[in-house]
């Protein structure tokens, strides 16, 4: 338990008070029935002017299982970016990520509705915390691309690259949706809360050097898992000319940038760290077959003694 109190204490005081509301504010919205008030319905937003909803709904998520399953990712998520970017750039991340999602997904759902003449669409509560959970794992993406993450105990372990987090976010939510688990209005949040942290990093983020992070290694493209873009570049190539994005190119420039050892001098911060993890990833698969093999080689000379 001690421990525990620790590690809540290590948590940043902003993340803290973000995650204290999500917990407790959702129970009480709960327990009083106030979702029109604190989520987005679309159709109360626009006529009665909850304009304050393209905020709340963020804070606050429904059921109360869904609210529990989120709270220990975006904890996670919140103090990651807190720690690493500083107060302001995170408020101002958080923020565009859930006003641009709220008013994407609200100008989606009235086009859906003059076409099937739905009020469901119109008047469901959405949460918008699926919004920011999938923008700060574009983030993930930005920051560490190369880290592992394992879920589930030992026996059944499921790695996870960073880099490839937001499409299995996006392939879920998805098959959720498919299979009746998730709203479709969940989905558009889901899928907008990608796209527009994307957006935020790739072109409008603050930088030390430059505004927003315009590297190879961030384009929409690399939202993919690396199979299935190799897949697509095979399949539907860029014009013949363009060489620098033909599939057989672009997979050994990929090739190339995960074995190089000694990384290019950069003047980008985030791209030289990315580019130091890719070395150091590459080392330790060359030691690692540096040591299978010279066991291999003493076990076939113990063999021959």
């Amino acid at each position: 338990m001690l421990s525990g109190w620790k590690k809540l204490q290590n948590i940043p005081q902003l993340s803290r008070i973000l995650l204290l509301i999500f917990f407790a504010g959702s129970i009480a919205v709960w327990w009083f029935s106030l979702e029109t008030y604190f989520l987005l319905v679309p159709g109360l937003t626009i006529s009665d002017g909850y304009v304050w909803n393209v905020l709340t709904f963020s804070l606050i998520d429904l059921p109360l299982v869904e609210m529990v399953l989120l709270l220990f990712p975006l904890g996670f998520l919140y103090s990651l970016f807190e720690s690493s970017w500083g107060l302001i750039p995170f408020v101002l991340f958080w923020i565009f990520v859930s006003i641009s999602s709220a008013i994407s997904s609200i100008i989606l759902l009235f086009i859906f509705y003059t076409f099937f003449r739905e009020e469901a669409l119109l008047y469901i509560p959405l949460s918008g915390s699926v919004a920011i959970l999938g923008g700060f794992l574009v983030a993930v993406k930005q920051l560490i691309p190369d880290h592992e993450f394992y879920i589930l105990p030992r026996r059944f372990r499921l790695r996870l690259i960073a880099n490839d987090m937001p499409f299995w976010f996006l392939l879920s939510l998805t098959l959720s949706w498919l299979i009746g688990f998730c709203w479709i209005g969940q989905w558009f949040l889901s899928c907008f809360g990608v796209l527009n942290g994307w957006i935020y990093l790739r072109y409008l983020q603050k930088r030390e050097y430059a505004r927003g992070d315009n590297s190879e290694s961030f384009r929409w493209v690399t939202l993919l898992p690396l199979r299935i873009r190799e897949w697509l570049f095979a399949w539907f190539p860029y014009s013949s000319t363009n060489k620098e994005h033909d599939a057989t190119g672009y997979s050994r420039n990929l090739i190339q940038q995960d074995n190089d050892i000694l990384p290019v001098t950069t003047t980008d911060p985030t791209e030289a760290e990315r580019r130091r993890q890719r070395a150091l990833r590459a080392l330790d698969e060359r030691l690692g077959s540096l040591k299978s093999s010279q066991s291999a080689t003493t076990s076939d000379e113990g063999e021959l003694v």
